[in-house]
């Protein structure tokens, strides 16, 4: 629903991929009509077997189709360690956080845990903190890690 709802921009980070999954969330994406210019951000893996990155292809495939510009980033190649982060964001005004994978289990088996903010005040530094790690300078990946647990 934050993928459909969006207006500009999605930033989806998520490191594991199943087609089971993307085929689920295909099919709700089925009559979404992406507004003119949206603009999705994908943060993954570089290093993906067989199925994880066919799911990839397959959601990006789709994307495409539909009009949407899809910039991929491995987390992996960019030396900010192995991609574990779950998020997507929209707009910039919504943040769905969580322990989920896109696959079938972290869908539909596991027990997992998300937490859904909707609030500018806490949306902007989260934001800060992901552009300074993610963006791009001059076309060169920044390599500045952050560390939370750093004193």
């Amino acid at each position: 629903d934050l993928l459909r709802g969006a207006k500009n921009t999605v930033t989806i980070a998520n490191p594991y991929w199943s087609e089971s999954a993307v085929i689920r969330l295909l099919n709700r994406l089925h009559s979404w009509k992406p507004p003119e210019g949206f603009q999705l951000s994908l943060i993954t893996r570089e290093e993906m077997d067989g199925s994880n990155l066919a799911a990839v292809q397959q959601f990006i495939s789709f994307l495409a189709k539909k009009g949407v510009s899809v910039q991929s980033l491995a987390a992996d190649r960019m030396n900010l360690g192995i991609a574990h982060a779950k998020f997507v964001i929209a707009d910039l005004k919504k943040i769905l956080l969580g322990s989920a994978n896109l696959t079938h289990n972290g869908t539909a088996e596991n027990f997992e845990l998300s937490v859904y903010i909707e609030s500018t005040e806490l949306i902007e530094p989260l934001c800060k903190i992901l552009e300074e790690q993610f963006s791009v300078t001059d076309g060169i990946y920044r390599k500045n890690r952050i560390n939370p647990w750093k004193e």
